[in-house]
């Protein structure tokens, strides 16, 4: 969660292995470091929270 709320990078990656596989509940699949860093920089940005 953390690296999510920071959208620190190199956190996010050492949380997972190279050959890391992560399945959406609705279809979309991700291999790997290169797909995993394009789907946190695209679907994994911080919540806005409200004031």
């Amino acid at each position: 969660m953390q690296a999510r709320l920071t959208q620190d990078e190199t956190l996010f990656l050492s949380l997972l292995t190279p050959d890391v596989l992560v399945v959406e509940s609705y279809g979309p699949v991700y291999r790997g470091h290169t797909e995993c860093m394009a789907w946190f920089k695209t679907g994994m940005r911080p919540p806005i929270l409200a004031a």
